[in-house]
C-alpha cells in the first residue's frame, strides 16, 4: 500500500504537458514533433491559401463568363482585357485573340491552319491555368502525421475535385470560343 502511495506521489509531481514531454524527449522525436508541426503549419497554409484561390478563380470565371456572354464585341473585350495580366477563363480568351489577331493582320487570308493555332494556343493556356491551380496540391496528398494527413487529405480531395470543376468549365469555354471563331472564320472565308 505504501508502495502504491509513494507511485501516486511521484506520479503527481510529473508534468505531462505537451511543451514538458517535448523537452523530456530524445533529440529524434523532437525533430518528428518539429517536422509534424511544421507539415501541419505547412498544410493549413495551402488550405487556406487554396479556399481563397479557388473562390477567387470562381468569381473571375462567373465575372468574365458574363461579360463574354452580354454581346460585346470580342474585339471590345479583347481590348478592355487583353493589355492587363488575364487568369482563368480571360486568359484562355486573351490568348487565343492573340493568336487570331496575329494570323488576321500578318496575311489576309488567314484561314488556313489558324483553326488549329487557336485550338493549340487554347490548349496551352488551358494547362497554364490547370498547373496554376493544382500548384501545392501534391503536398496536402503526401503531408506527415495524422496532425497535417487527416486535414490535408479531407482538403485535397476538396481541392482535387475543385480543379476537376475548373478544368471543366475553362475546357467548356475553349470549345465554345472556338467555335464562335471558327463560325467567323467561315463568314471571312
Amino acid at each position: 500500500m505504501e508502495a502504491l502511495e509513494t507511485a501516486g506521489a511521484v506520479a503527481g509531481d510529473l508534468d505531462f504537458s505537451l511543451f514538458a514531454l517535448f523537452m523530456a524527449a530524445d533529440w529524434v522525436i523532437k525533430a518528428v514533433m518539429l517536422g509534424l508541426l511544421w507539415a501541419s503549419v505547412w498544410s493549413w497554409a495551402i488550405v487556406v491559401d487554396k479556399w481563397f484561390s479557388f473562390g477567387k478563380a470562381r468569381r473571375e470565371m462567373n465575372r468574365f463568363e458574363k461579360v463574354f456572354w452580354s454581346g460585346q464585341s470580342l474585339e471590345e473585350l479583347y481590348q478592355s482585357i487583353g493589355r492587363r495580366p488575364a487568369r482563368s477563363m480571360a486568359a484562355l480568351f486573351v490568348a487565343a485573340m492573340r493568336e487570331w489577331k496575329r494570323s488576321v493582320e500578318s496575311t489576309p487570308k488567314p484561314l488556313a491552319g489558324l483553326q488549329m493555332r487557336v485550338e493549340k494556343v487554347l490548349d496551352v493556356a488551358l494547362s497554364r491555368e490547370i498547373d496554376r491551380l493544382e500548384q501545392r496540391l501534391l503536398f496536402l496528398a503526401t503531408a506527415l502525421g495524422l496532425l497535417a494527413a487527416i486535414p490535408a487529405v479531407i482538403f485535397y480531395n476538396k481541392f482535387t475535385h475543385e480543379v476537376s470543376r475548373h478544368a471543366q468549365r475553362l475546357e467548356s469555354f475553349a470549345d465554345e470560343f472556338s467555335a464562335i471563331l471558327s463560325r467567323q472564320m467561315d463568314a471571312r472565308g
